[in-house]
């Protein structure tokens, strides 16, 4: 057995083995589309240690394909219920890896880039519907930071890439 053969068998799961989580992430695409229609989103479960929901996305044109190098980029992680060992337990944790968005860095500096962080909140003990709802709340925030911020996010010196952002961030 090659090993990617071992990991998709042991560790990544298949979102029809979970409706309700299906469901879930299919939502949150939707959501993360109303504002960021030509955004990235990657969502998925895993099983390691315990399993986990992972959402994934961001939007961006200055990165050279890397995501964290993208004008914003998020990855957000959903724990099963320690107690029903599954999704559909009332005591999921909701928790933000990393993310934020990326802006020209400042003046004099020797950063490739500045960040401006996003207000997310962590949580535990609700249900997945629960989380989904914070998420649908969120997405607009974030879209409206960006907005803000839209005349110093990073470009990496393409004024091509800064008009692309504009046109999606409908500004």
């Amino acid at each position: 057995m090659q090993l990617k053969d071992f990991i998709y068998e042991n560790i990544q799961v298949k979102p029809s083995d979970y409706p309700e989580v299906d469901k879930f992430l299919n939502n949150a695409m939707g959501e993360f589309k109303k504002s960021f229609p030509n955004g990235n989103f990657i969502g998925k479960i895993s099983k390691g240690l315990g399993e986990t929901i992972t959402l994934t996305f961001g939007i961006g044109y200055a990165s050279n394909n890397i995501g964290m190098n993208d004008n914003m980029y998020h990855s957000i992680m959903i724990h099963v219920d320690s107690k029903t060992k599954d999704f559909t337990g009332e005591k999921l944790e909701l928790s933000s890896l990393q993310g934020g968005i990326n802006i020209q860095p400042p003046k004099g500096s020797h950063l490739a880039m500045g960040r401006v962080k996003t207000k997310f909140a962590n949580s535990k003990g609700k249900t997945l519907a629960k989380h989904g709802e914070y998420i649908k709340k969120w997405f607009p925030k974030l879209l409206k930071l960006m907005q803000d911020n839209q005349d110093n996010l990073y470009d990496g010196g393409d004024p091509d890439d800064r008009s692309k952002l504009r046109k999606d961030l409908r500004v």
